[in-house]
This record gives C-alpha cells, structure tokens and sequence, in this order.
C-alpha cells in the first residue's frame, strides 16, 4: 500500500505506544514519543481490516518484516502508525494508475482509489482524504 510522497514527514525505528484512557477505538493505539514529541498513533492494518488477512496468508506469501514507525500529515495534523517494513520512492504518472482490483478486501477496497504495478508487485495507492478523514473523524471519537 502507498500515500503520496508529501504526506510522509519521517520513519522511525519501531516504538512502542501508550495507551491513552478512555479512548477505546480498536485502531487508536495510544501516543508514540519520537525525539520528545507525542504522536497519535493509529494502526493503519486494523483501520482497513488488514489484520486478519494478513494472519491467514500462506507463509509463503508473507514479506520478511522491517517494522517501522512512519509519520504522516494533512492539513498540519501528524499521526504516526507502525508499519511492517517501508519499501521506498515509486515514481509514476496519472496514466501508470490502473483501477483497483475487486480481489482486494472490502475494508481495504474502501480506502484504494487505483493500483501501480512495480517490478512485478501490485501497489494499492490510498485514498489520502479518506484516510484523514476517518482518523481526525472516528478515531478519537
């Protein structure tokens, strides 16, 4: 999965959260300490309904994991999530973007606006407003 290259601020080595009381949303994991700034942070598997189809891939299927904390931001708003790994810069035009494939999950087709195909591996580009959106919005509801 990708965001656009302007919505990354940086990528930590993996940290851990802490819980904040009375904020019970299953993907709110808490406030992450980077360099003595609090980040939300958010899982970005379980907002899209990742987790579980992760968990019954074959083993074959599954990437080696390079857990990473990255730092997104919209509208001068930063949140932080744990990733399994970051890839890199894929450079693409408008016309690279195919439409997104119905073999996707429901949640996960819900936030995919097109799909990019690189070095043989196909790439569901993310719906920004919509991420946003459902973190400001939901999340800490």
């Amino acid at each position: 999965m990708a965001l656009t290259t302007k919505r990354f601020v940086e990528v930590h080595e993996s940290t851990s959260s802490h819980r904040v009381p009375h904020l019970s949303s299953p993907s709110f994991l808490g406030l992450a300490n980077l360099r003595g700034t609090l980040h939300l942070c958010f899982s970005i598997s379980q907002l899209l309904g990742l987790e579980a189809t992760i968990k019954t891939l074959p083993q074959s299927d599954r990437h080696t994991p390079q857990p990473r904390l990255i730092v997104i931001e919209k509208d001068g708003e930063r949140w932080a999530t744990p990733v399994d790994r970051v890839e890199g810069l894929i450079r693409y035009s408008q016309e690279d973007i195919q439409k997104a494939s119905v073999t996707i999950s429901n949640a996960a087709s819900t936030f995919t606006f097109g799909m990019l195909e690189s070095e043989k591996r196909r790439i569901a580009l993310l719906d920004e407003e919509l991420l946003f959106y459902q973190l400001k919005n939901h999340l800490l509801q």
